[in-house]
């Protein structure tokens, strides 16, 4: 997916590739509600002592966060004229 969002707007040639890839990049590291997200929670899932629910109600409350954090950051720089 980062791959995608990274090439799509360079070769649509738009003024807002740096907010489009910053906001891709910040969603793909947002997947961390399940056990297949990340190498780490696979090895801890593959112990048997968590189930997908114990791992999934953390995992969507730091993505909730996490996203209401993204859009804040964006909003900030562009506010402040980082992506020109």
């Amino acid at each position: 997916m980062a791959v995608i969002g990274t090439s799509l707007p360079t070769a649509a040639g738009g003024d807002r590739t740096q907010m489009i890839v910053l906001v891709t990049t910040i969603a793909c590291s947002m997947g961390m509600a399940l056990p297949i997200s990340t190498p780490p929670n696979a090895l801890a899932f593959g112990t048997n002592l968590l189930t997908t629910q114990q791992m999934a109600k953390p995992g969507v409350i730091l993505a909730v966060v996490g996203l209401l954090l993204s859009y804040g950051l964006i909003a900030i720089m562009q506010l402040v004229g980082f992506f020109g």
